[in-house]
């Protein structure tokens, strides 16, 4: 651990009050997870119960500020069965632990790191993002946070990513990685992964698109819209992640076919991530065909998916001997090494490493925790519907969830911001429908707005 980096991490818990002095909380909480999110470093502080990384440290900074300022702006909402997914996720590396005899200490280490990283932004969101209002205000802020990305990620694209080297001292990832064979290069930033900026980009320019024709924003600072998501996209498109531009023009297909084939493209989204899983961990299903499409534009990219096919069938076979529970940490979910194979196996898929770890009830419980409040949305309103305005941030963030369980199939790009907008969506869907309130125009004219 170089040291700016621990000062830098233990500075945000002393700085991230402040912006709930500053802010509403609600505003405050988005502003938090985003900017931690977007500026930490990649490091990890060592401590006798749970290691601060930046996923940590982003939901421990958040709660400082809302435990020194913001106890009382909360939504009265309680929890219901359909915060169930989250609930089991967060918990099970605590059975997985005990199945596999690792001790008390593992389980419950592991599960207050799941929880900080996963369930807390959730829970965080339930309680104080809940509502209408609350949805919109995260979807602007991932808008913006993409926004704030866009320089950033064009420096790096012409420089190439150096921005964490300068800063905090070292590359997060291997440099190789971002350099592109048609130029230039894919920008890490300050995150993990080019990849993870690739999906961060593309989420943003999804939901800007979507709130500009929508009509639901028509400025952000004084400047339109229209010419910010323009800005947004192309930068997204430079960013060169093929795999992050293939999700982004899936959900701008699904947004423009909303209300002629609503109903049918919400459940794909839904439905075909479960069914990829389902056929992979049986073993009905090799991944060729996706390797063959890849390979139309890139036969770099169809040999990287396809070795990572193969690696997640030495995974699966192995997560097979332990298929509930899985095999819990210490990398004990990869196969030994044997004559034929002495490397170990790879495991770039956030489906594959969650099978190995905590069997199918982890892998049930976090694809649960995703597509609920896709599933609970459709539920309170029709896809067909979701074009309006005051409708369109909640379909920006249903689309968003749906690309970012996609991306799980084939890449493990955590990213708590994604668990804050589920949380804030599943307390909008599963709202009880009071009688919507009624206005009274200059005209004498009573109307009901639309909710």
């Amino acid at each position: 651990m170089i040291p700016n980096t621990s000062l830098v991490i233990y500075a945000w818990f002393a700085l991230a009050p402040f912006l709930f002095a500053w802010l509403p909380a609600r505003r405050a909480i988005i502003a938090g997870y985003v900017l931690a999110w977007l500026f930490l470093p990649i490091a990890v502080i060592d401590t006798p119960f749970v290691d601060i990384d930046k996923y940590v440290a982003t939901s421990v900074g958040v709660i400082i500020g809302l435990v020194a300022f913001a106890k009382r702006h909360v939504i009265k909402r309680r929890l219901s069965y359909w915060d169930l997914p989250i609930i089991i996720w967060s918990l099970c590396p605590i059975a997985t632990s005990f199945e596999n005899e690792l001790g008390f200490y593992d389980g419950f280490s592991a599960a207050a790191h799941r929880m900080l990283m996963w369930g807390v932004p959730y829970l965080i969101a339930r309680v104080y993002l809940s509502d209408a209002a609350g949805v919109r205000d995260v979807a602007i802020g991932i808008f913006c946070g993409g926004l704030i990305y866009v320089p950033l990620c064009l420096w790096e694209i012409r420089m190439s990513p150096q921005l964490h080297q300068q800063l905090y001292g070292y590359h997060q990832h291997s440099f190789l990685q971002t350099m592109r064979t048609i130029g230039g290069y894919r920008p890490m930033v300050f995150m993990h992964h080019g990849l993870m900026v690739g999906l961060w980009m593309a989420s943003a320019s999804l939901i800007g698109i979507v709130l500009w024709k929508s009509g639901a924003l028509k400025r952000v600072a004084g400047w339109p819209i229209k010419w910010l998501a323009i800005a947004l996209l192309v930068t997204t498109i430079m960013c060169q992640s093929v795999g992050a531009i293939v999700l982004l023009a899936t959900g701008l297909a699904l947004y423009a076919g909303l209300k002629r084939y609503g109903r049918v493209g919400i459940a794909a989204l839904m439905f075909l991530p479960v069914l990829y899983c389902g056929l992979r961990v049986t073993g009905q299903w090799d991944g060729q065909v996706m390797v063959e499409l890849t390979s139309t534009f890139s036969e770099e990219r169809a040999s990287s998916l396809e070795y990572r096919l193969v690696q997640e069938e030495f995974l699966a076979e192995r997560a097979w001997q332990r298929p509930l529970l899985g095999w819990g940490g210490f990398n004990r979910a990869f196969p030994p090494p044997n004559a034929s194979d002495l490397r170990p196996a790879v495991s770039d898929s956030l489906w594959i490493v969650v099978y190995g770890m905590n069997g199918l009830m982890g892998l049930a419980s976090i694809i649960l925790t995703i597509l609920a409040p896709i599933y609970a949305l459709t539920r309170r309103w029709k896809p067909e519907g979701w074009t309006h305005p005051q409708r369109a941030p909640a379909a920006a963030l249903a689309l968003v969830l749906g690309m970012y369980l996609m991306d799980g199939m084939v890449n493990m790009m955590v990213n708590p911001i994604f668990m804050l907008a589920a949380g804030s969506l599943t307390g909008l869907a599963i709202a009880a429908r009071a009688p919507a309130p009624v206005q009274v125009t200059s005209t004498g004219e009573r109307t009901v707005p639309a909710t």
